[in-house]
């Protein structure tokens, strides 16, 4: 929230110090962005699925009352003829309740709405991911047109030297008329590409406000701090086997797939009695109004129960079934065509990783070597071996590595998402690596990124047992008062269950009333959990100088740095835990990030 206020300074005032990087574009989309807006209102609405079927499997209660005046005349047909006129009134009170005892069809409905709600959750999921990767993409793309514009500028201007040497040359005699030819047509069309790569930018920049519903703030570029490394496992199999298990394409199909089974017995349970049963309590009465009669108040009761056994309703059941079984053949053959596609996804965005990295290697190896080859051809020109031509096509050369080199880099941090949105697995936490790379206190208008280098990692795992993934120790904590030991001993066993991948005691450390972020159920968080946790992957936590404040004998807050690693995720950030004792245990109940620009690097 508060980079997010920040950076609608940053917007209304202009003036802000620093750019606005990739987490500040994209918590910007979440608050504006409709298309999410109205996943969110679609979840939303999914959710009142289960108590509407709910309603199915409760009493149903209802009073009436009624209370009416008659005017009533009656002719004896004898042989007096005699007429006889009254006036009298008459009110009655109902109260009737009925309580399903075997209804097939209820049940199934609601197994439908616990269906559907899972399906949303999911669909949810997905609109999150999507708008992460769409506002990656917006982000990067602004970064390449940049550095198009600045690489055509920087083009035309040493294509301009060149064309003004050539018509020095050809003054003096030294040069032909084709050589001041070639340089003017090389700077038109240069000047066309810049006219055209600014036209992009434009084009971007509106495509990114449209993302964040308000004018596009300065970005940051790729810093110095970039560096790259393959997935962790290296082999592709392990992704594409859980991108067919976990991608959310799969599980919203793998939904709608359970649902349109379901389907085929809630029709089939047409076919099924029902038995209810069901109390009615009245109360009538009516004024004398007859001839000879009297007023009377009636008072009943009825208990009972009822059956009702449905014969023959004209063939409507049995052709639902055949209906719903034809939908639930779609319905499968839909979900497999989103497990071939997850397979697809989770080996192009493997590919495009690898590929990426050994790519980049080469056209930055290509790069030092266009450079050195434009350096050798103007040397070669001024001593009469080599033409103005020769440097021209030297040149061209060398901004074209640039600007491969450029989009290659971004196609590689790209990959790293869609490969985390292959196995269904891309959430905000994937951003803050990629976010650290980031140089805010530049911005892409001042042109291309700084070289990259890798940064130092002076963290030594500990040697795990045989079959575990490495640890990381954790550090004496830098403040313990009396009592808090038992508060660090249990966040350390709670990063060691973490570490070792250990699920069901990493979810055990979790008190029941723990509030999840991002207004999570608790269901839908311990699904992403589990998930993320049990990837195909090592992990390894470090707990750095836990410190632990005492609120009372029962609660407890201890705030650290955490540093984590896992695959392709190197990231270093300060969290607070909101601890509670439940007899003999210390819990979390709350998990916050404390860090406003948590550090993160790669390996």
């Amino acid at each position: 929230m508060i980079r997010t206020f920040l950076c609608v300074l940053l917007l209304v005032g202009g003036g802000a110090a620093s750019a606005a990087d990739l987490l500040d574009v994209y918590r910007l989309a979440r608050s504006s962005d409709p298309t999410y807006s109205a996943a969110r209102g679609a979840w939303a609405a999914a959710q009142e699925r289960i108590p509407q079927a709910r309603a199915g499997l409760l009493p149903l209660a209802s009073v009436s009352a009624s209370a009416q005046y008659n005017d009533r005349t009656i002719v004896f047909r004898d042989d007096t003829v005699q007429r006889s006129k009254g006036t009298f009134g008459s009110t009655g009170l109902s109260l009737s309740v009925s309580q399903p005892l075997y209804r097939k069809q209820n049940g199934i409905v609601y197994d439908q709405a616990l269906t559907q709600v899972e399906q949303a959750d999911a669909q949810l999921a997905l609109s999150a991911q999507d708008l992460i990767l769409r506002s990656a993409q917006s982000y990067f793309d602004i970064l390449l047109a940049y550095d198009n514009v600045a690489l055509a500028q920087a083009q035309k201007t040493a294509i301009g030297q060149q064309l003004e040497q050539a018509k020095r040359n050809f003054d003096v005699g030294t040069a032909t008329i084709t050589d001041t030819h070639e340089a003017q047509a090389r700077y038109d069309l240069t000047g066309a590409q810049e006219i055209a790569a600014r036209n992009d930018l434009e084009l971007r920049r509106r495509a990114l406000e449209q993302l964040i519903g308000r004018s596009t703030p300065p970005v940051a570029p790729l810093g110095p701090r970039f560096t790259m490394q393959p997935p962790e496992p290296a082999a592709m199999d392990p992704w594409v086997s859980l991108a067919r298990r976990s991608n959310l394409q799969v599980r919203v199909a793998q939904s709608a797939s359970t649902f349109a089974a379901q389907e085929i017995d809630r029709n089939r349970a047409a076919h099924r009695p029902t038995v209810d049963a069901f109390v009615t309590l009245s109360n009538s009465g009516a004024g004398a109004g007859t001839a000879g009669g009297i007023g009377n108040d009636t008072r009943s009761s009825v208990v009972g129960v009822q059956l009702a056994m449905p014969i023959y309703q004209g063939g409507l059941v049995n052709s639902r079934v055949r209906e719903a079984i034809a939908n639930q053949s779609r319905a499968g053959d839909d979900l497999e065509a989103a497990r071939r596609n997850a397979e697809f996804n989770a080996r192009q965005a493997f590919l495009g990783i690898t590929s990426g990295i050994a790519q980049v290697r080469a056209l930055e190896a290509a790069l030092v070597s266009t450079n050195s080859q434009l350096e050798s051809t103007r040397v070669g020109q001024e001593v009469g071996v080599r033409t103005q031509v020769d440097v021209l096509n030297a040149q061209q050369l060398l901004y074209s590595a640039q600007r491969d080199l450029a989009q290659s880099r971004y196609t590689y941090v790209l990959s790293l998402l869609r490969l985390e949105a292959a196995i269904g697995e891309l959430t905000e936490e994937d951003l803050v690596p990629i976010n650290a790379w980031l140089d805010s206190t530049r911005s892409a208008e001042d042109g291309p990124p700084m070289p990259a280098s890798a940064p130092p990692d002076d963290a030594a795992p500990v040697k795990a047992a045989p079959g575990q993934p490495p640890q990381r120790t954790s550090k004496p904590a830098a403040s313990a008062p009396e009592g808090g030991a038992d508060v660090i001993r249990t966040v350390q066993d709670w990063a060691r269950a973490w570490a070792a991948n250990d699920v069901t005691a990493y979810l055990s450390h979790y008190a029941p009333d723990f509030e999840p972020p991002r207004a999570m159920s608790r269901s839908a968080w311990e699904a992403e959990r589990r998930s993320r946790i049990q990837k195909p992957r090592a992990i390894e936590v470090e707990i750095d100088a836990p410190t632990v404040r005492l609120e009372g004998a029962d609660r407890a807050q201890v705030a650290f740095r955490q540093r984590y690693r896992s695959g392709t995720l190197d990231l270093v950030t300060d969290k607070t835990l909101v601890m509670v004792r439940r007899g003999e245990r210390w819990l979390v109940q709350q998990e916050k990030v404390t860090s406003e620009s948590p550090q993160a690097v790669n390996r």
